[in-house]
Protein backbone atom coordinates (compact mmCIF):
# COMPACT_ATOMS: atom_id res chain seq x y z
CA UNK A 1 0.00 0.00 0.00
CA UNK A 2 1.45 3.20 -0.92
CA UNK A 3 0.68 6.71 1.43
CA UNK A 4 0.88 10.02 1.08
CA UNK A 5 1.14 13.42 3.74
CA UNK A 6 -1.78 15.05 4.43
CA UNK A 7 -2.01 17.69 6.97
CA UNK A 8 0.82 16.41 8.76
CA UNK A 9 -0.17 12.83 8.81
CA UNK A 10 0.45 9.78 6.78
CA UNK A 11 -2.90 8.56 4.83
CA UNK A 12 -3.42 6.00 2.12
CA UNK A 13 -2.80 7.49 -1.53
CA UNK A 14 -5.93 6.70 -3.98
CA UNK A 15 -5.18 3.37 -5.30
CA UNK A 16 -4.36 4.11 -9.10
CA UNK A 17 -6.89 2.09 -11.73
CA UNK A 18 -6.19 -1.60 -12.94
CA UNK A 19 -4.58 -1.76 -15.74
CA UNK A 20 -3.05 1.82 -16.05
CA UNK A 21 0.34 2.84 -16.13
CA UNK A 22 -0.21 3.96 -13.03
CA UNK A 23 -0.81 0.51 -11.34
CA UNK A 24 2.06 -0.74 -13.17
CA UNK A 25 4.02 1.68 -11.55
CA UNK A 26 2.62 1.27 -8.12
CA UNK A 27 3.36 -2.49 -8.39
CA UNK A 28 6.88 -1.99 -9.36
CA UNK A 29 8.02 0.18 -6.47
CA UNK A 30 6.38 -2.43 -4.31
CA UNK A 31 8.13 -5.23 -5.62
CA UNK A 32 11.45 -3.41 -6.27
CA UNK A 33 12.17 -3.53 -9.54
CA UNK A 34 14.95 -1.13 -10.68
CA UNK A 35 15.37 2.66 -11.52
CA UNK A 36 15.66 1.96 -15.62
CA UNK A 37 12.52 -0.30 -15.26
CA UNK A 38 10.55 2.58 -13.23
CA UNK A 39 12.12 5.30 -15.74
CA UNK A 40 10.24 3.48 -18.81
CA UNK A 41 6.97 3.39 -16.84
CA UNK A 42 6.97 6.89 -15.85
CA UNK A 43 7.50 7.49 -20.18
CA UNK A 44 4.58 5.28 -20.66
CA UNK A 45 2.37 7.28 -18.21
CA UNK A 46 3.28 10.46 -19.12
CA UNK A 47 2.03 9.05 -23.04
CA UNK A 48 -1.03 7.59 -21.61
CA UNK A 49 -1.88 10.99 -19.82
CA UNK A 50 -1.19 12.86 -22.59
CA UNK A 51 -3.67 10.31 -24.91
CA UNK A 52 -6.28 10.78 -22.22
CA UNK A 53 -5.80 14.85 -22.40
CA UNK A 54 -6.20 14.60 -25.96
CA UNK A 55 -9.14 12.74 -26.06
CA UNK A 56 -10.80 14.75 -23.77
CA UNK A 57 -9.67 18.00 -25.89
CA UNK A 58 -11.23 16.12 -29.01
CA UNK A 59 -14.66 15.48 -26.98
CA UNK A 60 -14.90 19.28 -25.57
CA UNK A 61 -14.62 20.72 -29.10
CA UNK A 62 -17.12 18.72 -30.25
CA UNK A 63 -19.34 19.30 -27.47
CA UNK A 64 -19.11 22.92 -28.14
CA UNK A 65 -19.38 22.67 -31.87
CA UNK A 66 -22.32 21.21 -31.32
CA UNK A 67 -24.13 24.53 -29.80
CA UNK A 68 -22.15 27.28 -31.40
CA UNK A 69 -22.18 30.87 -29.90
CA UNK A 70 -24.41 33.03 -32.58
CA UNK A 71 -21.59 35.44 -33.19
CA UNK A 72 -23.22 38.59 -35.06
CA UNK A 73 -21.08 41.28 -37.79
CA UNK A 74 -21.61 44.11 -35.76
CA UNK A 75 -19.24 46.43 -37.68
CA UNK A 76 -19.58 48.13 -41.40
CA UNK A 77 -16.94 48.73 -43.35
CA UNK A 78 -17.98 51.60 -45.45
CA UNK A 79 -14.98 51.99 -47.80
CA UNK A 80 -16.31 47.99 -49.44
CA UNK A 81 -20.00 48.44 -48.05
CA UNK A 82 -19.45 45.15 -46.33
CA UNK A 83 -19.96 43.68 -42.70
CA UNK A 84 -17.67 42.38 -40.38
CA UNK A 85 -17.70 41.00 -37.07
CA UNK A 86 -15.66 42.78 -34.25
CA UNK A 87 -13.21 41.14 -32.16
CA UNK A 88 -15.09 41.85 -29.04
CA UNK A 89 -18.13 40.54 -30.61
CA UNK A 90 -16.16 37.37 -31.59
CA UNK A 91 -13.72 36.51 -28.79
CA UNK A 92 -16.33 37.82 -25.59
CA UNK A 93 -19.64 35.42 -27.31
CA UNK A 94 -17.00 32.58 -28.27
CA UNK A 95 -14.98 32.38 -24.47
CA UNK A 96 -18.38 32.37 -22.89
CA UNK A 97 -19.06 29.17 -24.83
CA UNK A 98 -15.95 27.27 -24.38
CA UNK A 99 -15.39 28.01 -21.22
CA UNK A 100 -18.19 25.21 -19.67
CA UNK A 101 -16.52 22.56 -21.79
CA UNK A 102 -12.94 23.38 -20.42
CA UNK A 103 -11.62 24.85 -23.52
CA UNK A 104 -9.77 28.43 -23.68
CA UNK A 105 -8.23 30.20 -26.44
CA UNK A 106 -4.98 32.90 -26.09
CA UNK A 107 -2.22 34.87 -28.44
CA UNK A 108 1.11 34.96 -28.77
CA UNK A 109 3.32 36.69 -31.07
CA UNK A 110 5.48 34.09 -32.90
CA UNK A 111 8.13 36.56 -35.03
CA UNK A 112 7.79 40.31 -35.94
CA UNK A 113 9.37 42.08 -38.26
CA UNK A 114 8.97 46.08 -40.21
CA UNK A 115 7.20 43.36 -42.86
CA UNK A 116 4.68 41.51 -41.12
CA UNK A 117 4.58 39.70 -38.27
CA UNK A 118 3.16 36.05 -37.28
CA UNK A 119 0.79 35.29 -34.30
CA UNK A 120 -0.46 32.05 -33.09
CA UNK A 121 -3.95 31.42 -31.68
CA UNK A 122 -3.70 28.20 -28.59
CA UNK A 123 -6.79 26.38 -27.71
CA UNK A 124 -5.98 24.77 -24.94
CA UNK A 125 -8.36 22.28 -22.44
CA UNK A 126 -8.35 22.27 -19.06
CA UNK A 127 -6.52 18.74 -18.86
CA UNK A 128 -3.50 20.05 -21.06
CA UNK A 129 -3.67 19.11 -24.29
CA UNK A 130 -3.47 22.20 -26.89
CA UNK A 131 -3.71 22.62 -30.44
CA UNK A 132 -2.34 26.19 -32.37
CA UNK A 133 -3.26 28.10 -35.53
CA UNK A 134 -0.14 30.13 -37.06
CA UNK A 135 -1.02 33.10 -39.13
CA UNK A 136 1.28 35.80 -41.28
CA UNK A 137 0.26 38.93 -42.11
CA UNK A 138 2.11 42.03 -43.52
CA UNK A 139 2.05 45.26 -41.89
CA UNK A 140 -0.94 47.26 -42.62
CA UNK A 141 0.11 50.73 -44.04
CA UNK A 142 -3.52 51.85 -45.55
CA UNK A 143 -4.18 55.22 -45.13
CA UNK A 144 -2.41 57.43 -42.70
CA UNK A 145 -1.34 54.93 -39.90
CA UNK A 146 1.60 55.72 -37.82
CA UNK A 147 3.54 52.15 -36.99
CA UNK A 148 2.22 51.94 -33.77
CA UNK A 149 -1.59 52.11 -35.27
CA UNK A 150 -0.11 49.62 -38.23
CA UNK A 151 0.94 47.19 -35.65
CA UNK A 152 -2.47 47.27 -33.84
CA UNK A 153 -3.93 47.12 -36.57
CA UNK A 154 -2.41 44.06 -37.96
CA UNK A 155 -2.39 42.34 -34.47
CA UNK A 156 -6.28 42.79 -34.52
CA UNK A 157 -6.69 41.00 -38.23
CA UNK A 158 -4.85 37.83 -37.27
CA UNK A 159 -6.03 37.44 -33.71
CA UNK A 160 -9.75 37.51 -35.45
CA UNK A 161 -8.74 35.16 -38.23
CA UNK A 162 -6.36 32.91 -36.29
CA UNK A 163 -9.22 32.25 -33.33
CA UNK A 164 -11.90 31.56 -35.64
CA UNK A 165 -9.80 29.13 -37.23
CA UNK A 166 -8.71 27.61 -34.61
CA UNK A 167 -12.26 27.16 -32.41
CA UNK A 168 -13.87 26.85 -35.96
CA UNK A 169 -16.66 29.74 -34.94
CA UNK A 170 -18.13 31.82 -38.25
CA UNK A 171 -20.15 35.28 -37.85
CA UNK A 172 -23.63 36.02 -39.71
CA UNK A 173 -25.31 38.74 -41.06
CA UNK A 174 -27.42 40.78 -38.38
CA UNK A 175 -31.20 41.48 -39.40
CA UNK A 176 -34.18 43.00 -38.05
CA UNK A 177 -34.24 40.89 -34.97
CA UNK A 178 -31.04 41.64 -33.80
CA UNK A 179 -31.33 44.63 -31.79
CA UNK A 180 -30.18 46.84 -34.54
CA UNK A 181 -27.34 45.01 -35.73
CA UNK A 182 -26.40 45.31 -39.59
CA UNK A 183 -30.02 46.83 -39.51
CA UNK A 184 -28.41 48.83 -42.56
CA UNK A 185 -28.10 45.86 -45.02
CA UNK A 186 -31.31 43.75 -46.09
CA UNK A 187 -31.62 40.44 -44.95
CA UNK A 188 -29.89 37.75 -46.93
CA UNK A 189 -31.35 35.14 -49.01
CA UNK A 190 -30.78 31.50 -48.87
CA UNK A 191 -29.23 30.91 -51.82
CA UNK A 192 -27.25 34.20 -51.13
CA UNK A 193 -25.99 33.03 -48.07
CA UNK A 194 -24.99 29.85 -49.28
CA UNK A 195 -23.18 31.60 -52.07
CA UNK A 196 -21.40 33.95 -49.60
CA UNK A 197 -19.93 31.17 -47.49
CA UNK A 198 -18.77 29.39 -50.50
CA UNK A 199 -16.81 32.65 -51.75
CA UNK A 200 -15.39 33.18 -47.93
CA UNK A 201 -14.32 29.47 -47.79
CA UNK A 202 -12.64 29.55 -51.10
CA UNK A 203 -11.01 32.26 -50.19
CA UNK A 204 -9.81 31.49 -46.50
CA UNK A 205 -8.50 28.45 -48.13
CA UNK A 206 -6.38 30.19 -50.11
CA UNK A 207 -4.83 33.21 -48.19
CA UNK A 208 -4.17 29.51 -46.23
CA UNK A 209 -2.52 27.88 -48.69
CA UNK A 210 -0.79 31.55 -49.71
CA UNK A 211 0.58 32.09 -46.39
CA UNK A 212 1.62 28.03 -45.76
CA UNK A 213 4.42 29.27 -48.75
CA UNK A 214 8.14 28.96 -47.87
CA UNK A 215 9.54 30.06 -51.17
CA UNK A 216 8.89 31.74 -54.75
CA UNK A 217 8.91 28.74 -56.49
CA UNK A 218 5.72 27.41 -54.20
CA UNK A 219 4.44 30.81 -53.95
CA UNK A 220 3.83 31.29 -57.69
CA UNK A 221 3.39 27.70 -58.35
CA UNK A 222 0.05 27.93 -55.89
CA UNK A 223 -0.87 31.35 -57.29
CA UNK A 224 -1.26 29.68 -61.04
CA UNK A 225 -3.52 27.51 -59.62
CA UNK A 226 -5.31 30.01 -57.43
CA UNK A 227 -5.83 32.10 -60.63
CA UNK A 228 -7.19 28.79 -62.53
CA UNK A 229 -9.35 28.32 -59.67
CA UNK A 230 -11.09 32.05 -60.02
CA UNK A 231 -11.84 31.35 -63.83
CA UNK A 232 -8.21 32.13 -65.25
CA UNK A 233 -8.73 35.51 -64.60
CA UNK A 234 -6.90 37.70 -61.96
CA UNK A 235 -9.68 40.31 -61.51
CA UNK A 236 -11.74 37.36 -60.46
CA UNK A 237 -9.41 37.00 -57.59
CA UNK A 238 -10.94 39.25 -54.64
CA UNK A 239 -9.27 42.08 -54.12
CA UNK A 240 -7.71 41.64 -50.53
CA UNK A 241 -6.84 38.19 -51.55
CA UNK A 242 -4.90 39.86 -54.28
CA UNK A 243 -3.20 42.18 -51.67
CA UNK A 244 -2.23 39.36 -49.33
CA UNK A 245 -0.20 37.71 -52.35
CA UNK A 246 1.21 40.71 -53.44
CA UNK A 247 2.64 41.70 -49.60
CA UNK A 248 3.72 37.85 -49.46
CA UNK A 249 5.73 37.97 -52.99
CA UNK A 250 7.50 41.01 -51.42
CA UNK A 251 7.93 39.26 -47.75
CA UNK A 252 9.37 36.28 -49.53
CA UNK A 253 11.43 38.49 -52.12
CA UNK A 254 13.25 39.89 -49.23
CA UNK A 255 13.96 36.53 -47.56
CA UNK A 256 18.12 36.23 -47.53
Amino acid sequence: MTTETKGGELVAAPTPAPGTPASMIAAAIESGRDISELERLYDLQRQWEADQARKAFHMALAAFKASPPDIVRDKLNKQYDSTYASISAVVNTTNKALAPHGLNARWEIVEQSKDGMKLACILSHAQGHSERVELWGPMDTSGSKNPLQSVRSTTTYLRIATFEMVTGVASRVGNADDDGNGSHQKKETEPERQAREAAEKKQAGWLEKINACTSLSDYEGQRVDMIADYGGKTTNVPKALRSFCLEKKTALEAKP
